[in-house]
């Protein structure tokens, strides 16, 4: 089974002094068997390589797994695995993202999974994937909030600038520390295509001072 193979793995190279730095860089929320990302993807990438062959659900199957187990390398792993495969994923694979982005969430795994797996997806999938988005963008639960803000992190030219806007009013007024961060994010990147759009919202709607800063950071180097 390729879960204990994965974890005999990571077991073998478990350094007990990295991972008090890491889980205390994390603040404390999950246990780490304390193995670096080149390493870990380094150690995990034959037994990852042996799942070429199976199909999309089986794969998504083990993701899950992976996502129940307690050290946080095992979330890592899943990652790398989604990103590999995400070309066998039919279109249910939103709702398994939802149960990746909702469980054990925080912004190392949440971040990846969004502007990762799920915007490849979406951006080959996009009409069947708006309703599913339209949720997460009104969602009581803010990683699904912050995925829908940063999925389009790397989109550039391809960007659906209506929904980006949408979903960045929608949290605007947020006091939450990863709404505000996410959605300067999201404008940076935005404003390394077009600077004036994203000068013209800032001055249109009313940010968090957060979101301001993160947006504007880099704008007077792209403008001149």
């Amino acid at each position: 089974m390729i879960l204990n193979e994965i974890a005999t793995i990571l077991k073998s190279f478990a350094d007990p002094i990295k991972a008090d730095g890491m889980a205390r860089y994390m603040k404390n929320k999950f246990p780490f068997f304390g193995i670096p990302t080149p390493i870990r993807e380094d150690i995990t990438k034959q037994a990852i390589a042996t799942l070429q062959t199976q199909g999309g659900d089986t794969i998504l199957e083990l993701v899950h797994e992976l996502w129940q187990q307690d050290e946080r390398e095992f979330q890592y792993v899943g990652l790398t695995i989604l990103k590999k495969y995400k070309l066998k994923f039919s279109s249910d694979f939103l709702q398994h993202c939802e149960s990746f982005l909702t469980q054990k969430s925080w912004w190392d795994t949440v971040d990846i999974l969004a502007s990762n797996s799920i915007g490849s997806f979406v951006l080959k999938n996009r009409e069947a994937s708006q309703a599913t988005l339209n949720h997460w963008a009104n969602h009581q639960n803010m990683w699904l909030n912050r995925a829908a803000i940063l999925h389009q992190l790397t989109y550039r030219e391809n960007t659906d600038t209506e929904f980006l806007y949408f979903v960045l009013q929608k949290h605007k007024d947020s006091n939450e520390f990863f709404h505000q961060k996410a959605i300067g994010w999201a404008l940076r990147e935005r404003a390394k295509r077009n600077p004036q759009e994203v000068k013209e919202f800032i001055e249109r709607v009313k940010l968090k001072p957060l979101s301001v800063r993160e947006a504007l950071k880099h704008v007077s180097k792209i403008s001149t």
